[in-house]
């Protein structure tokens, strides 16, 4: 399934300005993307997947009348276990077995529930440098969010999900 077909709609590719932390502006084009309460992910044209907070979106240039068009599911939180919460679920996809092995002994530490297989729901996928766009385009059929390794760490650190971060696959 194209991950752009959203309830069997299809949804346009997403075009916006977005303010960094920084204050740096940048225009951004999502082909393939998803959104939850807070931010929305996706490929940009260029190749990079990122994540973006919907609060630092400047101007929606075209696309925006998709956003929040379908009840938007919540942010997922990496650390909802350690609150008291269910433990959500995680996958990971290209990595070496050493690789994985380590992140997911760290997400399990956590209080994340690593899965040994991808199941039809889930609330996290980490990716490798190995992973290939259809594996993406599992995690998104499944409206898991994506993180790569660096993201991950700082989501199990602060409990927050990282802020725009390109990262080509």
């Amino acid at each position: 399934m194209d991950i752009r077909y959203r309830n069997t709609r299809r949804a346009p590719p997403i075009r916006f300005s977005y303010r960094s932390r920084q204050g740096a502006i940048s225009e951004h084009t999502l082909l393939y993307w998803q959104e939850n309460s807070l931010a929305v992910q996706g490929r940009e044209h260029t190749g990079a997947f990122a994540s973006f907070h919907k609060a630092c979106m400047v101007r929606v240039h075209g696309g925006g009348e998709w956003l929040n068009q379908a009840q938007v599911p919540p942010a997922p939180d990496p650390l909802a276990r350690l609150a008291g919460g269910f433990s959500p679920r995680i996958f990971f996809f290209g990595f070496t077995a050493a690789e994985r092995l380590r992140l997911e002994l760290l997400a399990a530490e956590k209080g994340l529930h690593v899965l040994p297989k991808l199941p039809k729901a889930l609330e996290f996928c980490c990716c490798g440098m190995r992973v290939r766009w259809r594996e993406l385009q599992q995690a998104f059929d499944r409206n898991a969010w994506v993180l790569h390794p660096q993201q991950l760490m700082i989501a199990l650190e602060t409990g927050v999900l990282p802020e725009h971060h390109p990262w080509l696959f």
